[in-house]
């Protein structure tokens, strides 16, 4: 295939296409900072959700060792109160 105009571009063409290309540029840093900010609020969140999953099983921990603690108190006092009526 050969050009039909193979001479160099004039200053008018030279910064039209300059110019489309600086726009074009422009879009593509817009995009690409729209998807990294997308991004980063995706981790944010995730963050926060592994915060509040961490936060409820260390609640739960909490709770199960309360309710062994409980239970302790009552084998004992069952021991002791079968202990008693023995003698």
């Amino acid at each position: 295939m050969k050009l039909d105009y193979d001479e160099p571009l004039s200053n008018l063409a030279f910064k039209f296409n300059l110019r489309r290309y600086m726009k074009a540029a422009q879009s593509a840093r817009d995009e690409l900072e729209a998807a990294l900010e997308a991004e980063q609020e995706a981790r944010r969140k995730d963050s926060e959700r592994h915060a509040e999953a961490v936060t409820v099983y260390d609640r739960r921990i909490l709770q199960l060792s309360q309710d062994i603690s409980t239970l302790q108190s009552q084998v004992s006092t069952l021991a002791s109160y079968g202990q008693s009526t023995r003698t």
